[in-house]
């Protein structure tokens, strides 16, 4: 319920000043967030199941 309450605040600002400069609420950088979702996870899973993108032979 705090997330809810704190992207509220921030929406709020970031609406109004169509800036993510001076936010009420911090932010989490990329690579934090990255790491709290697992993110690498996603990436060697990807890398292990998806097919890779073939070049096109027509150029």
């Amino acid at each position: 319920m705090s997330a809810t309450e704190a992207m509220r605040q921030n929406f709020k600002k970031l609406v109004a000043d169509k800036s993510t400069r001076n936010l009420p609420q911090p932010v989490t950088s990329m690579t934090d967030f990255k790491a709290f979702i697992g993110f690498s996870d996603i990436e060697e899973l990807q890398n292990r199941h998806l097919l890779r993108r073939v070049e096109s032979p027509y150029k």
